[in-house]
Order: structure tokens, then sequence, then C-alpha cells
């Protein structure tokens, strides 16, 4: 599709806290009116006689052939966009919500990256901590260069630059979304970023969120956000000493043992990571208890291959299905032939965005 001006500028003006638009030469958005004639040298390498190159098959295609294909499409435009509509509204489940298959072609799905356009409340995504404005206020990087924020409600809970590390990499949930303001609000509420988790699904070596209650003298109580499930971090399992491990804090951290019948958790906590890369040779143990409700951004799982897309891959892990945009693949200008070859293979992923709702991972 060609870009008009118009779009370009409201492109631009979205962006513009953030990026200054190179200038560039007027004859590059030609606006109509008295054109310059070609040179000799442009002039002699276009067809003759009304004829334009096919670059594809060698051949050439007279004016009257383009007008009559362009009347077709436009006879068939209603049925296309039906097929189209049929096609966004079909986004089943191989490889996620933010999958777009084209049924009945030979088109590769194409996979949507995180845009404003998808986004919306209860979205669990990775985030990397950026900057502290105040106590009050704290800018995080989401995907595909969007910026968010997170607010301290009141003056009970701990400062941000507190419970925040700078360039800590860890999970929220989007609370609040204005198109219109372009904000995203994120909390690293536990009980948020948990919701769906069921405590039959709690053992050994699964990780999740906590909201650090009290502190004890042999540990800390948290809050996990888990009906019926009472949790406990003794200090033993604190291996590091750390600033953020106060009152009103939001934790990751991971089961070290659960008992069903008391639902009494035993935790232990996991240092913030500084990286979105999943760590090599590692998986979140009983990945495969989870379900797209209980899944959270942040967890390291094995994927295999099952298709490649346009623009990215197809994975699963279990009965979920996901998707790897190309833009977070170690990729070069041939990785579709390359990819192809491997599919069935399996891979260690990060999972970074999820929406039970949808079912995008």
């Amino acid at each position: 599709k060609k870009i008009q001006p118009q779009s370009l500028c409201k492109v631009h003006a979205s962006l513009s806290p953030y990026l200054k638009l190179i200038s560039m030469p007027a004859a590059a958005f030609p606006r109509g009116g008295k054109t310059e004639r070609p040179s000799a040298s442009e002039s002699s390498s276009k067809p003759a006689n009304g004829e334009s190159s096919d670059f594809l098959f060698g051949g050439s295609s007279s004016k009257a052939e383009d007008g009559s294909r362009l009347k077709r499409k436009r006879q068939n435009a209603s049925s296309s966009s039906a097929v189209v509509d049929a096609a966004i509204s079909v986004q089943d489940h191989w490889g996620g919500g933010n999958v777009t298959h084209h049924p009945g072609t030979t088109k590769p799905p194409v996979i949507s990256a995180l845009s404003w356009k998808h986004l919306s409340k209860n979205f669990k995504l990775l985030g990397y901590v950026k900057e502290h404005v105040s106590d009050d206020l704290t800018l995080v990087s989401i995907q595909n260069m969007l910026t968010a924020y997170v607010r301290r409600k009141d003056a009970s809970q701990p400062p941000l630059t507190a419970s925040l590390p700078l360039g800590a990499v860890t999970s929220f949930v989007i609370v609040a979304l204005s198109r219109e303001d372009k904000r995203i609000e994120l909390s690293p509420s536990a009980p948020l970023v948990n919701r769906g988790i069921r405590h039959d699904q709690l053992c050994q070596g699964f990780e999740l969120k906590g909201t650090v209650k009290s502190e004890e003298d042999h540990g800390y109580t948290v809050n996990v956000g888990v009906a019926g499930v009472s949790a406990f971090l003794p200090n033993k399992f604190v291996k590091v000493t750390n600033d953020n491990l106060v009152v009103g804090s939001d934790l990751d951290l991971k089961v070290h043992s659960y008992d069903p019948a008391s639902k009494l958790a035993t935790l232990s906590y996991v240092p913030p990571s500084s990286s979105l890369s999943p760590v090599p040779n590692h998986t979140s143990p009983h990945a495969s208890s989870h379900t797209y409700k209980s899944l959270l951004p942040g967890l390291t799982v094995p994927f295999t291959i099952t298709s490649v897309a346009r623009n990215g891959l197809l994975v699963k892990f279990q009965s979920i299905h996901a998707s790897v945009h190309v833009a977070d693949l170690p990729a070069d200008e041939n990785w579709r032939e390359e990819w192809k070859k491997r599919k069935g293979e399996s891979i260690v992923g990060k999972i970074t965005v999820v929406d039970a709702k949808s079912q995008t991972v």
C-alpha cells in the first residue's frame, strides 16, 4: 500500500515526544502539479509502448491489461474484504490471538507486534524498569518501544525507588489504558499478576509473584493472591540481601514446598533479572501445569516449532500455542528458510506477553 503524507504526519505527531523526524527533500514527497522530465538514462531504462516490466516472470503487461486487472480487483473488493474479515475473525489458537491466518490460501500467517491496537486491561507483560521519576512514579519500557508507568497509590506502600530496582526486568499487568493520551499504567501487584493461578497448580519449583505482608523473626509472610493459600518466605531462602525486601514490595518468588492439606507454601526468593533473554539450558519447572490464565511473563519454557509465519515463528508447548516475532529471533535475511528446516525442533524461549482473554502468548 502507498503511504500517504498525512499518515506520516499522524505517526510523527504520536511519536514526537520520543523521536525526531529526519528532514527529507521535498522531492521525496511529490504533491502533484508540474513534474520534472526524466533524464535520458532514466527514459531509456523504461519500457516503451506503455508497458511495465514484470521483474518476477521476465514478461511485460500493457496498460489495457493493467486496467482490466484493476477492474477485476474492484469488482471483487466486497468478496475480498469478506475473506479478510473471516481470516481476521479466525485468529484461532494456531499461535495465539495475535496471529492472523488466511484459510484457503497459500499465504503464511502474520504475527501482530505489540501495539496500541492490541493492548487492553489485564494484559500481563515483562517490563524493564528504566527510570524513577520520583518515589511515586516510575517509567517502564515494554516491547516494541512502548513506555508505560507505575504509580504508588498511597503512602502506606513503599517508595517505588525501594520496591522496583532500577534496571530490573519483571512482570506487570496493565491496570489502565488511555488511547487518547497514549498512557499505559502498569502494576506489579502480586494478586493481579497471579490472577488465574489455582492452588492445585502449586508445587515445588512453581514460579509466581508475592507481596510482602510483614517481616517476622525468621522471614516474611507473603500474599501470593491465590485463594486460600498462605505463604512464607524464610530468611534461609533469601540468598542475597536486597533493599527491595520491604513490606508492601512485590517480589519474584519460587515455591520451595507446598502442603495441599494446609495450603501452606514455603517460598524462595528469585533476585530480579536484568535481561530479557532466556537462560540457556534452563526451563521453568512444571510449565506443563499452566493454562493460558495462569501463565506469567518471565517463565522460560521449551517450545516446539510448529510453523513459520511471514514475520516469525508459531510454536507450542503442551496445549498452549504461542508466537515469536522475528524481532525477537536471532535471524538474518534468509531466516525463514533456515527456520523451516527446524520445524518440529524444540527451542527454549522466555514468555514476554500473556493475555488469557485473546489467548495471546
